[in-house]
């Protein structure tokens, strides 16, 4: 090698080691800053501090409870060919996070599923959908006995989300992000309030919805995987005259029930009981009913037209294509207006596999715009770098059918 390549072997050396030793600087600041903040670790102890209440027995509530759970599994779709069977690996999933719940209830333990109700969002009932792990579980460290990188991580993270929350719906009452303790709760406590990690995106949803149907008298709006009832909550306790129906796995629907019917008493709750699915005229649970709780295997029984928007957040994107099809053809079905849904920008490796597997955003968009009258009006990515949302309305809005309850 020349003098003049051994110069420059030199010059590229140094400023590489340079580079590595400002890196690794920049690591050593970022480690000692997030596991020094002694106020927001404060914080978050105190918003994990238990606030369990002390609920008089339910027992005619769990027993409803878990006859519906039991007519649901039993009327599920068991082919393995079916856009709505539920596939050995979710079902492993189910296993791993309801499995107690499960229990209790094939062995007709009111006692015991009380008490995982009570505490549903720390003993597993909850983290599927998104809310953090309490405890470490599944070889995965937990909010109360991690290591404070992972602490300040959530940390971080939900400061951002409260930011990009009060920048897009311009609230800075961080008690509308609030919940009930029903479930035993956990999150960072902000300004004199828990906040769930999940709180500021979907109370950003429950608040886009309400805007975009504030010109209706009698909203319908229906949801595609409601988790343990969240939106449903934030939307039904803020906007009169709304209708929500879930579709959701009995699993979820379990959960959601318990929160729903516990932390809006005011609101009429359907939810599929023994004997009730052949007599079932759902334009008539439209009229009766605030909360309309179903299997999600029951979309196709759904009436057509009868929904002002539907939301989907990241479970389309967690499903194989055939199922997707199968979903976006009755949302399309059954929507008169919008179509909100978040779900990923790329696909993703999960549940499913091979050419089968996850779908992203631009799959869901090609079927929509070929096989329904949806139109995209938007795009966003203010949450996770991996999601991004699109809201879909149908043209022509002049056409719509009258209203439910108009």
């Amino acid at each position: 090698m020349s003098t003049q390549g051994i110069t420059a072997w030199l010059d590229r050396a140094t400023r590489n080691l340079a580079l590595a030793r400002a890196r690794a600087a920049q690591w050593v600041a970022f480690y000692r800053h997030y596991t020094t903040n002694t106020a927001k670790l404060d914080a978050l102890k105190q918003g994990c501090e238990s606030r369990q209440p002390q609920p008089a027995p339910q027992p005619d509530l769990l027993a409803r409870l878990v006859e519906s759970y039991l007519v649901e599994t039993s009327l599920q779709p068991r082919d393995a060919g079916d856009a709505y069977a539920i596939c050995a690996e979710l079902k492993e999933v189910i296993h791993r996070y309801w499995e107690p719940y499960l229990s209790a209830i094939e062995r007709r333990d009111a006692q015991g599923l009380q008490q995982l109700f009570n505490s549903f969002f720390r003993n597993g009932g909850a983290t599927y959908f998104g809310i953090g792990d309490f405890n470490s579980t599944h070889g995965r460290l937990g909010l109360q006995d991690g290591n404070r990188l992972l602490k300040m991580s959530y940390i971080n993270r939900v400061l951002q989300h409260l930011e990009v929350w009060s920048s897009l719906t311009g609230e800075r009452q961080y008690d509308r992000l609030g919940i009930p303790s029903i479930g035993n709760p956990f999150g960072y406590l902000h300004d004199g309030q828990v906040i769930l990690s999940v709180a500021p995106r979907v109370h950003y949803y429950s608040v886009t919805t309400a805007q975009l149907l504030a010109h209706r008298q009698r909203r319908v709006v229906a949801e595609i995987g409601g988790g343990f009832g969240l939106y449903a909550y934030y939307l039904l306790r803020d906007e009169a005259n709304t209708t929500y129906v879930g579709f959701d796995l009995p699993e979820s629907l379990l959960m959601a029930k318990y929160f729903l019917l516990n932390s809006l008493p005011g609101k009429s709750c359907f939810f599929l009981e023994e004997g009730c699915l052949d007599a079932l005229d759902y334009d008539a649970l439209l009229h009766a009913y605030d909360v309309i709780l179903l299997p999600h295997y029951l979309l196709p029984r759904w009436p057509e037209q009868s929904v002002d928007l539907c939301l989907n957040s990241a479970s389309l994107g967690e499903m194989p294509s055939g199922s997707v099809n199968e979903y976006l053809r009755h949302i399309d079905r059954i929507t008169r207006t919008y179509f909100l849904h978040e779900n990923y920008r790329q696909r993703v490796k999960g549940y499913w596999t091979g050419d089968n597997g996850f779908v992203d955003n631009d799959y869901i968009h090609a079927v929509l715009t070929t096989h329904s009258a949806f139109e995209l009006m938007t795009r966003e990515q203010h949450w996770d770098e991996t999601l991004e949302a699109r809201l879909y309305r149908k043209p022509e809005l002049s056409r719509v059918p009258a209203e439910v309850g108009g």
